[in-house]
């Protein structure tokens, strides 16, 4: 730490100041450390560490992890660190040898060092030493290579991993025997239930789930019942159970739906249960029973009126769809524009869009056009202003939106570059891009770079085009070319510096990073800190990068 930087900084990034740090009163430990790796700050990191701070201590060790600073981590007296950094560099002897001593992460350590090395043995004896990882590992090794019979072994030696991995095994072999050998655990015994639910021996499915009920009591067991009871057909005890227990009704509510009981699902619908009116809804759609919905549709049901205009489509009772569409009744405007379009009557369609733009003929019109590679009129709809029109002719004739892309038209920008794009079709990209359109030109050095036509994207960042040296340095980041990317962070371009970090850090050459922090890069600096102490949330943007 606090050595130079494998290579010299440009001087005039060097002498560029890093955003200061205001520390407010309310700044709690952890933000105080991340603050100070924010800012490069490693000497005053280190100084917090040793006044005692568990914070700055955790951060400052993980920062010499990174570093491979064996020799300070040890002068530290770091050992949960060191052994981080052993594991890391797959010193698996140095690792063994600190087991038993001050460092609690020894042993997990070199559990996950022998597992991937598949040194099984020793595995296993660390496994009866006692540790947990050791056995997990040692189940996932035979059970990678198929070795079931020496898995069952493990599990009889008391390796509960071992256990759970046979268990998991056999079920998925749909072994009833094997399983119920191991039915006194109790995950085993839930494999061997489903297994047996599988194989529609329900009595004895039941039989073992209702001495887990009776055993434990818990809602889920009870659901679980309610469950096996339906897919057994047990009527009357689910109607018992429903009494009191609402999800017994829920599951009652299905066991009718599937066995097409409209009547009993008519009665509980009745009493309000929302399930039971919708899978009615369904059934009676299934069944075509046209004035069983209109009732329910007249009396404001909505899921009714849906399931009525499928059964009239169904039918092909165009006049009663084109009767609920001129009241604009649940989708029925879109199914009608819909048989239509199937049905070529593209006057009606026509007429329809004519009447109203916002009418789903007008989609389904321009449909039916570029189907059948009517340009003429798709481009006189196009100039309505509709987006399905414009993209149509984008696809079937651009050379029609060219004067109107010139004139900064932005559906019509936008509607060809997606349409050049989708083909590839850099030459097009090319001339859009001339134009002048800010996301065109993105788009055309996007396209370079996707398709490899990487000369012509490097010409253009070096002529200082717009967006050109972005997507040059993103080039070079995927192809991981360190050098060129320092080279463009010693000019000073923040994105190099950016991409730099991160590319190092995927090399595991933090080293430099630290290196280029100190020098007062506050890129490299930010992403020290976000590896160290990512943040607290589980959106994967956040854990991309800073």
């Amino acid at each position: 730490m606090g050595g130079r930087a494998d290579h010299r900084y440009h001087e005039t990034v060097r002498r560029k100041p890093l955003f200061p740090i205001r520390y407010r009163s309310g700044m709690n430990g952890r933000e105080r450390a991340k603050a100070l790796i924010t800012e490069g700050k490693f000497e005053e990191l280190r100084q917090l560490a040793d006044e005692g701070d568990k914070h700055a201590r955790l951060m400052y060790g993980d920062l010499l992890v990174l570093c491979g600073d064996e020799a300070a981590l040890q002068a530290r007296e770091a050992w949960y660190h060191l052994v981080s950094l052993l594991a890391r560099q797959g010193r698996t002897e140095e690792v063994r040898a600190l087991v038993g001593t001050h460092c609690p992460n020894a042993v997990p350590a070199l559990a996950h060092l022998l597992a991937r090395q598949g040194r099984l043995d020793e595995l296993a004896e660390l496994r009866v030493a006692g540790s947990y990882e050791a056995g997990r590992h040692v189940a996932d090794i035979l059970v990678a290579q198929g070795r079931i019979d020496e898995l069952r072994q493990h599990a009889d030696a008391g390796n509960r991993s071992a256990l759970t991995a046979l268990a998991r095994v056999l079920a998925d072999r749909e072994d009833i025997d094997g399983l119920r050998a191991l039915a006194h655990d109790s995950f085993a015994e839930e494999q061997l239930i489903e297994v047996l639910a599988k194989a529609k021996r329900y009595p004895e499915a039941i039989a073992l789930r209702r001495a887990r009920t009776g055993q434990r009591r818990a809602r889920m067991e009870e659901h679980k019942l309610n469950e096996l009871l339906r897919r057994a057909g047990h009527e009357q005890e689910l109607r018992e159970r429903a009494q009191t227990d609402e999800n017994a009704l829920d599951h009652l509510v299905r066991f009718y739906a599937w066995t097409g009981r409209a009547d009993e699902l008519r009665t509980i619908a009745e009493t309000g249960h929302q399930e039971a009116m919708r899978r009615l809804f369904e059934l009676l759609e299934e069944h075509e029973n046209v004035d069983e919905l209109r009732k329910y549709a007249d009396e404001g049901h909505r899921s009714a009126v849906y399931a009525l205009v499928n059964v009239y489509r169904k039918q092909e009772r165009i006049d009663e769809i084109r009767a609920m569409a001129s009241a604009n009744i649940a989708d029925s405007r879109y199914q009608l524009a819909e048989i239509l379009r199937e049905r070529d009557e593209v006057d009606e369609l026509r007429a329809r869009a004519a009447a109203d733009a916002s009418d789903p003929a007008f989609r389904e019109l321009v449909g039916w056009l570029s189907d059948h590679g009517q340009v003429d009129e798709l481009e006189v709809l196009s100039r309505t202003g509709d987006s399905w029109a414009v993209a149509a002719v984008a696809r079937l004739a651009p050379e029609r939106l060219w004067a109107r892309a010139e004139a900064g038209d932005a559906d019509v920008l936008w509607q060809l570059r997606r349409a050049f794009s989708d083909r590839n079709d850099v030459d097009e990209l090319r001339r859009l891009a001339a134009i002048g359109d800010e996301q065109a030109q993105g788009d055309f050095l996007g396209k370079l770079s996707q398709l490899g036509l990487v000369d012509e994207l490097k010409a253009r960042a070096d002529a200082d085009e717009p967006h050109a040296m972005t997507y040059w340095i993103e080039h070079l980041a995927k192809q991981e070319r360190v050098d060129e990317l320092r080279a463009l962070a010693d000019e000073g371009q923040a994105l190099a510096s950016i991409r730099l970090a991160e590319v190092l850090g995927e090399q595991g050459r933090f080293a430099e990073v630290v290196a280029r922090a100190e020098a007062g890069d506050r890129h490299a600096a930010r992403r020290l800190a976000f590896v160290i102490a990512p943040p607290f949330n589980d959106n994967p943007e956040d854990r991309v990068r800073p």
